[in-house]
């Protein structure tokens, strides 16, 4: 069991003493559903949860390609840019999951890319999210807008600059705290892996969903060869969220955030992985219940890939107070390292930590896989659960956890591609069994600011939030802004909705106060199964 983070009231009562004990539940375990998920059988490279049409109900939007370094290699059938696959989610309540493919019905017919991941978020503030779309092999990157009048996503690239790269990943976050979605693509340059790669690009939002890229001198980016991911996480701590540029070479970039949008590059805090090796993917979450965030490092070298290891770094910003890291090198028990292309972090067991699922990509016998945190980070703190998932010879290049069924436990939904020698590109759905999500989220940072708040000026409010699941900012959340004004003429409460602003943030702003007016304020979250908590009171004066 982790630590629970300080400052949390939990508002789950605990079992009375001497009441009787529950039964045993079963360990966690995923079964397929079906023969895989609808949709054609071609190369997938990423798959993204979320609510596409509206009716609360998760939809899955995987991003397709033909091709790993250009169009047509791996044994790709075709060279060929493909079309994005959209999944609605038709099921029935308290039924068995069901999915239609939709996607002529909700995209443009001639949205035809070699797609190699998405960013979902509402860039224009509609209510409504969009979709950024990450591009390969030298071509201008994408932006669909959700159209409420025809309801169905339309293009608005042109809300983009020319903006052409050959990207891996593409991230999302409020950078620059004016409580709309930023975004950050990464570009591996001419030749994916190969000198001189490539820089990620900054886009500010204007608020109303249109584009202009940041200056060098605001985002000081370095050339990445073979660039990843665009990780938008707040790693220091501060409650502004910083980017994080991975990929499959030895040097992981952090852009730190001074919270307006102005980075500077650090090269040296996050440690290379076991022996030098090239990164291919980091994770990042809280671990270990201290409410700073951990990184699972994904090894990758080529040809001695199997001479390393998977790997953690232990932030310990908690215990010291400045940002740095532990590699812990045999965190793992178990297979590891078995051409591995994609980690998801989700409290399977519902103990309160994060444990690691492990998408596989060739190695036999190739099924997923499944390690339980034990809640420290230490050697052999991640403990491999055999049979999680039954065995599948397939190319798993993607996966993410995601209640599907409704039934409070969060399914695992794979994308397929690349080496899938034996079996069709086929995308496939696990159902989870084992224990229901109990726990509630845990707040574990709120704006505490050191002085007085201006006379008639809002103030924005952040908390850092983390649930049972985290997936590339994936967060299934609820968060309010619970605030009191004491003032001249006595007291006036109110409740605001916190949005999410990327990277586990949520985002509210009290409202403008008379000088000598006092707030007392705090921030509560709830997850999809009415499991709740509360932050403690705050208190900021206004002068």
């Amino acid at each position: 069991m982790s630590r629970p983070p300080l400052g949390v009231v939990t508002l789950l009562l605990a079992p009375l003493l001497g009441a009787c004990s529950a039964p045993p539940t079963a360990p966690p375990a995923y079964t397929e559903s079906g023969d895989g998920l609808p949709g054609p059988k071609i190369w997938s490279e990423a798959v993204i949860p979320f609510d596409a049409n509206g009716d609360r109900l998760i939809d899955l939007l995987f991003v397709n390609a033909n091709g790993w370094r250009r169009p047509g290699d791996m044994g790709a059938p075709s060279t060929d840019p493909l079309a994005p696959t959209l999944l609605i989610n038709r099921s029935e309540e308290h039924g068995a999951p069901r999915f239609s493919d939709e996607t002529s019905a909700f995209f443009p017919k001639d949205l035809l890319i070699h797609g190699k991941n998405a960013a979902v978020c509402d860039v224009d503030g509609d209510g409504h999210n969009d979709i950024a779309f990450a591009v390969a092999f030298g071509a201008q990157q994408r932006l669909l807008m959700w159209d409420p009048d025809t309801k169905r996503f339309v293009d608005g690239t042109e809300r983009l600059p020319k903006l052409i790269l050959n990207s891996n990943g593409v991230g999302w976050g409020d950078l620059d705290d004016d409580g709309d979605p930023d975004l950050v693509w990464v570009d591996s340059g001419p030749r994916s892996d190969r000198a001189p790669g490539g820089k990620a690009r900054m886009l500010l939002n204007d608020g109303t969903g249109r584009f202009t890229e940041a200056s060098e001198e605001r985002f000081p980016a370095i050339e990445k060869i073979s660039g990843q991911n665009a990780e938008v996480v707040d790693i220091d701590g501060d409650l502004d969220l910083d980017v994080i540029v991975d990929g499959k070479s030895p040097v992981t970039q952090l852009y730190i955030n001074d919270g307006h949008a102005n980075f500077r590059l650090d090269t040296t805090s996050i440690p290379e992985g076991e022996r030098g090796c090239r990164t291919y993917d980091v994770d990042w979450a809280d671990l270990d219940g201290d409410g700073d965030l951990d990184g699972v490092f994904m090894n990758f070298v080529g040809p001695q890939r199997r001479k390393l290891a998977n790997v953690v770094l232990a932030n310990r910003l908690t215990e010291t107070g400045v940002l740095s890291f532990e590699l812990v090198k045999d965190a793992f028990v178990g297979r590891n390292l078995e051409d591995e292309n994609d980690f998801a972090l989700v409290d399977a067991d519902d103990d309160g930590d994060l444990d690691v699922v492990v998408a596989v990509l060739t190695s036999p016998p190739c099924e997923e896989k499944l390690f339980i945190n034990q809640g420290d980070i230490k050697p052999g703190f991640l403990v491999e659960l055999e049979a999680a998932f039954p065995i599948r010879h397939d190319g798993s290049l993607d996966i993410t956890m995601v209640d599907v069924d409704g039934d409070g436990r969060y399914d695992a939904v794979t994308a397929q591609g690349e080496s899938s020698r034996r079996e069709d590109f086929r995308n496939r759905l696990y159902l989870a069994t084992g224990p229901t999500d109990t726990t509630p989220p845990a707040i574990s940072r709120v704006t505490s600011r050191e002085g007085p708040a201006r006379p008639g000026k809002p103030v924005p409010i952040r908390a850092w939030i983390q649930d049972a699941t985290v997936d590339d900012g994936n967060t299934f959340v609820t968060a309010h802004l619970h605030w009191t004004i004491t003032d001249a003429n006595g007291e006036t409460r109110g409740t605001s909705p916190m949005a999410h602003v990327g990277g586990c943030i949520h985002r509210a702003v009290l409202p403008p106060a008379t000088a000598g007016a006092t707030f007392v304020y705090r921030v509560t979250a709830r997850d999809p199964y009415g499991n709740k908590s509360a932050s403690a009171d705050r208190t900021l004066a206004v002068r």
